[in-house]
């Protein structure tokens, strides 16, 4: 048998495939780092060039490897997806390539070969930093698309962001971005010979002949990049970016056309003034403004200026807003914390605070998405903000907005201006005056963020400044401390489940309930930072309190603070304290599937952590570049949260599930329906009443038989630790 064949360096790597291939040998190859990682949609061009099953995916991955000297992009065969999908395989990974395959695109006279790699073995893992990646040589350097910012093999000419397809790559916007020079009107004004307003394209545009006028407008409104790209289209630069734009005559909708619309997302503000020219008119599609506007801007036209780069190209310059006359000014509609329970549901508004709580990043699959597509999931976090008027916090559902870079890099006790926000209260599903309110604000299309660091507020956009809500926060804020108790990650869930399943079913008609031979094909069915809820019925077998002190061991710093807290603990509470509900299943435990938290361990990360300036450790709750990566070697302090062990067990399977629960809010009369269908205390409270854990093990008696429909959050930190966290339980 012939010996294995080893490539020690990339620049061999194919020379070493074409023998394996030829002589029909293993192959097996020197240790390569993983310093970049891209993804796109396939189209026909990628099956053609490259015979890869594309059946049950519709994305690609291009994966760049480097050795000390240089560095080689490669494609990953779609059998290896999973491994990206999961964060098995990521930037910093030390990886040996066992199989690979060359291939030419036969329609292409000029083409070059491509590898395609069908093995690989994980066996390390290093820092890569961006600047000691960018000095290394590509080869070959003739390869254009080795070079260029593009895939391997398909007509795309732009990657899509790793984790969701609704976001383009930011090596992508980078690389295409245009200058943001503001250029003066009245200097370039004479280069063109007539200007028309909104309201004169809308009524005039059909007869104006030769040579079409420009129009000045300003930005007002920016909604978030739409990509279209589909597996059987071929489309070079498949996005939208719709914007509202405006002049004293009216309003109306300007899109932005393929590469336009990449080049210039990055560059485009609200309140950016613009000259338009060569542009077209239609109707617009929707029949109205895609655009929440109300009157504050005017007429609102129902028409679509639509700006392509060619056929004709369209003229798109940024004037100085100093240098316009007539520009309408941006409408804001800021509502302060105490005046948010008299907003109605679905209003449009805005809100400025400090970020009291920043949430990890989670994934949450798109409705309409395509079967295949591995980033067809939105993402989203949610932030806690302060602002002058009320202790309680503005809740913010945030998705991930156009500015990518803001959204990753919020801060606890940063100040930030969220624009077009939309309010949800829920009024319908009151019963009475007394029912507790679940109010918290969610984005969309539109939504805007500006953030400034407390040093930054005499900087702050005059255009806020003088909005008297911004000004009464920012007079306010310059009084509290410098010192922000604030906190990220851990586990937060809004609005809580309602109280009864009557109002649950009212609220969630068409729920799917999975089955017990389910479960743990579901569960392992997640993928990394992915968030799911799910359903089940079952039968509450087995409850256990698991203390703060022993799942989690706090900093010396902490520990000598809360020495005297500690021995109080220890001596009021056992170390352990369980109840086995379902007596049956105890005696015959050992025959079941278990499924769920096994390691205590594991749950430390549900929890939030207090948040250090000088350690920036955010970037354990954000997704991972897939250029560079940083290895966070601090030990993180977790915020003091005990919490409840709950095993489920199935109706017809022997299954059974273990789950947790975070109760913070328990008093000595607790009972067991309070953790099952309690515990609403927001994830800040720090408090914990130790005399109630008895009570409700005790009262565990009572719902021996009872069948619970389960309400169940899910959440992959990463392939081997799931988060199973009960929300609510409902007796049927």
């Amino acid at each position: 048998m012939a010996e294995n064949l080893i490539c020690q360096e990339l620049k061999y790597l194919e020379k070493a495939v074409k023998t394996s291939n030829l002589n029909q040998t293993d192959l097996k190859t020197d240790q390569f780092n993983v310093i970049g990682i891209n993804r796109y949609i396939i189209d026909p061009a990628f099956t053609g060039q490259t015979d890869i099953d594309t059946t049950t995916h519709t994305d690609a991955f291009d994966i760049t490897l480097s050795d000390q000297n240089n560095k080689l992009k490669v494609i990953i065969d779609s059998s290896l997806n999973y491994l990206i999908q999961n964060h098995l395989l990521h930037v910093g990974s030390v990886v040996i390539l066992n199989k690979c395959s060359l291939k030419y695109d036969e329609a292409d006279l000029n083409s070059e070969c491509v590898i395609i790699v069908q093995g690989i073995e994980i066996v390390d893992e290093v820092e890569v930093c961006e600047d000691q990646t960018q000095d290394l040589e590509w080869w070959p350097d003739t390869n254009l698309k080795q070079r260029e910012n593009q895939p391997l093999a398909s007509n795309r000419r732009y990657y899509v962001d790793v984790w969701t397809t609704g976001h383009v790559d930011k090596t992508t916007l980078l690389s295409r971005s245009v200058p943001d020079e503001e250029e003066d009107f009245q200097e370039i004004s004479q280069n063109y010979n007539q200007f028309c307003g909104i309201k004169d394209v809308y009524k005039n545009w059909k007869s104006f002949q030769g040579t079409k006028p420009a129009i000045i407008v300003k930005v007002l409104k920016i909604s978030r990049l739409y990509h279209y790209g589909r597996p059987i289209k071929s489309d070079k630069w498949p996005f939208q970016l719709h914007i509202l734009i405006g002049d004293e005559t009216g309003c109306c909708t300007a899109v932005f056309w393929n590469v336009l619309a990449v080049r210039y997302l990055n560059v485009l503000k609200e309140g950016t003034c613009l000259l338009l020219q060569n542009f077209k008119i239609k109707r617009s599609f929707h029949g109205g403004s895609r655009f929440n506007v109300g009157r504050d801007y005017g007429e609102i036209f129902e028409v679509d200026v639509n700006l392509n780069p060619q056929n004709p190209a369209s003229v798109v310059k940024i004037l100085q807003e100093s240098s316009l006359d007539n520009i309408p000014p941006l409408q804001y509609n800021f509502i302060t914390r105490s005046q948010l329970r008299s907003v109605c549901d679905g209003v449009m508004c805005d809100v400025i605070g400090y970020i009291k709580f920043v949430g990890r990043v989670e994934r949450e699959k798109m409705k309409n998405r395509i079967e295949g597509d591995g980033g067809c999931y939105w993402i989203y976090r949610w932030l806690h903000i302060i602002d002058h008027s009320s202790n309680k916090p503005i809740i913010i559902q945030l998705y991930k907005p156009n500015q990518s870079d803001i959204f990753d890099a919020v801060k606890p006790g940063e100040i930030v201006i969220c624009r077009h926000l939309r309010v949800m209260q829920y009024l319908h599903t009151l019963e009475d005056s007394r029912q507790a309110r679940h109010l918290y604000l969610s984005s969309s299309s539109e939504t805007q963020m500006d953030v400034y660091r407390r040093e930054d507020l005499p900087k702050m956009d005059d255009r806020f400044r003088n909005v008297d809500v911004v000004r009464e926060f920012n007079d306010w804020f310059y009084q509290i401390q410098d010192d922000i108790d604030g906190r990220y990650g851990g586990y937060f869930i809004y609005p809580p489940l309602p109280n009864t399943l009557r109002t649950f079913k009212q609220l969630h008609p068409d729920i799917e309930i999975i089955n017990s031979g389910m479960w743990d094909k579901t569960i392992c069915n997640m993928v990394y930072r992915h968030h799911r809820r799910i359903y089940i019925q079952a039968l509450l077998a087995h409850i256990k309190f698991i203390r703060i002190n022993e799942s989690i061991t706090p900093s010396p710093s902490k520990l000598g603070k809360n020495s005297n807290n500690k021995e109080s603990m220890e001596k009021n509470v056992p170390e352990k304290e369980e109840q086995i509900v379902n007596g049956d299943w105890a005696k015959s435990r050992d025959t079941f599937k278990h499924v769920g938290v096994t390691d205590q361990h594991q749950i430390q990360q549900m929890f939030p952590l207090s948040y250090d300036p000088d350690n920036n450790s955010l970037s354990r709750i954000n997704l991972p570049s897939n250029t560079y990566n940083h290895t966070d070697i601090s030990c993180p302090e977790y915020c003091k949260a005990n919490y409840f062990e709950i095993t489920w067990l199935g109706l017809n399977s022997k299954v059974d599930l273990t789950s947790v629960k975070v109760c913070n809010s328990l008093n000595k009369d607790s009972c067991i329906s309070d953790i099952l269908t309690g515990c609403r205390t927001p994830v800040m409270n720090d408090e914990f009443c130790y005399e109630g854990v008895t009570s409700v093990l005790n009262s565990t008696a009572t719902v021996k038989d009872i069948r619970y429909l389960v309400a169940l959050d899910l959440y992959c930190h990463d392939f081997n630790n799931i988060e199973i966290i009960l929300n609510g339980a409902f007796p049927v």
